[in-house]
């Protein structure tokens, strides 16, 4: 990132939101943030190992300090699929928005989603809109507390 002039990263999102506990500690130690669902894995707790598959993903309705010592805001409202994808129904951008209205049910909370460019800007915009009637404002991330 820094080579190619971008500057020094700060931030970090897992890619599918699937890491292990050694790795989400590391990141904690390199990064001043995840932005993303996190993995957590009951045996944490415990000080037990960890067993494979047996993760269970967290979305946070605000920006939150998680048991793996890092800062975590959130990617809550999921991304726009046109298709099944990742286990997961089709997510239309109304799906989404009704995921955010659902959201106001916790003062202060964050509506966040992540958009695949590849997609049509038009699921973007629909989005976007949707979200800014509920009276949400878009804000990047690093404004975040």
């Amino acid at each position: 990132m820094e080579h190619a002039g971008l500057g020094e990263p700060t931030i970090f999102e897992t890619p599918h939101y699937g890491g292990s506990v050694n790795s989400y500690v590391a990141m904690a130690q390199e990064y001043d943030a995840r932005y993303e669902q996190g993995d957590y894995y009951a045996s944490i707790l415990t000080e037990q190992p960890s067993e494979a598959g047996k993760s269970y993903c967290q979305q946070f309705p605000f920006t939150v300090s998680d048991i793996y010592g890092g800062t975590v805001y959130p990617e809550n409202l999921g991304n726009i699929t046109e298709g099944e994808q990742n286990n997961h129904a089709a997510r239309t951008p109304e799906f989404l928005v009704s995921r955010a209205n659902a959201n106001l049910t916790v003062r202060e909370s964050t509506a966040s989603f992540f958009f695949h460019p590849y997609l049509d800007i038009e699921y973007l915009k629909k989005t976007v809109t949707g979200i800014t009637k509920l009276g949400y404002e878009f804000r990047p991330v690093t404004e975040l507390k």
